[in-house]
C-alpha cells in the first residue's frame, strides 16, 4: 500500500493493526494483572526464595500491561515511516528519548545512589514510550513521510 501511495488505505490498514495491537495486548493483559500469583509459582520454581520480590514483581508485571501495547504501536508507526522513506527522523528521536528518559535518568539516579528499586526504571520506560509515540506519530500526522513517496 506504501509503494502504490495509496493513504487511504495505508490509515485504514493503521486502524486495524491499533485493534489487534490493543486486542493482544488485552490477551496478554489477563495473566500479567488479574493472575500474576501463577506466573510467580514459576518464578518460584528457581530454588530460590523470591517471596520478597513479590511486590515489587506485581508492579512490574502491571506495567508491562501498559508497556507491551504502547511499544507495539510505536513499532506500526516507526514502520509506517521507514517505509514511507522518512528513515532519519525515527532513529534520531528514538535514540535522544531514550536517553532524555531512560539511561541518562538512570546514570544519575545510580551515581546519586537513588536507584534502590527496577520498578522506577520501568517507570522511565513508558514515559519513554509515550514520548517516543507522541513524536512517531506526530510525525506520522504531518504526511511527511508520504511526500517522500511521491
Amino acid at each position: 500500500m506504501i509503494g502504490q501511495k495509496d493513504l487511504n488505505s495505508i490509515r485504514k490498514s493503521f486502524k486495524t493493526f491499533l485493534n489487534i495491537i490493543f486486542a493482544i495486548g488485552i490477551v496478554m493483559a489477563m495473566p500479567l494483572a488479574v493472575f500474576p500469583e501463577s506466573l510467580l509459582f514459576f518464578l518460584n520454581m528457581l530454588h530460590d526464595d523470591i517471596s520478597a520480590l513479590y511486590p515489587a514483581i506485581k508492579t512490574i508485571f502491571r506495567l508491562l500491561c501498559f508497556s507491551i501495547p504502547l511499544e507495539g504501536v510505536c513499532s506500526l508507526i516507526w514502520g509506517i515511516l521507514m517505509s514511507g522513506g522518512d528513515t532519519k527522523y525515527p532513529m534520531i528521536a528514538n535514540l535522544c528519548s531514550l536517553w532524555g528518559c531512560v539511561v541518562a535518568p538512570v546514570c544519575l539516579l545510580y551515581y546519586l545512589g537513588l536507584l534502590n528499586s527496577a520498578i522506577l526504571i520501568y517507570w522511565l520506560t513508558i514515559l519513554w514510550t509515550i514520548i517516543t509515540l507522541i513524536l512517531f506519530y506526530r510525525r506520522y500526522q504531518t504526511l511527511k513521510w508520504y511526500n517522500l513517496l511521491r
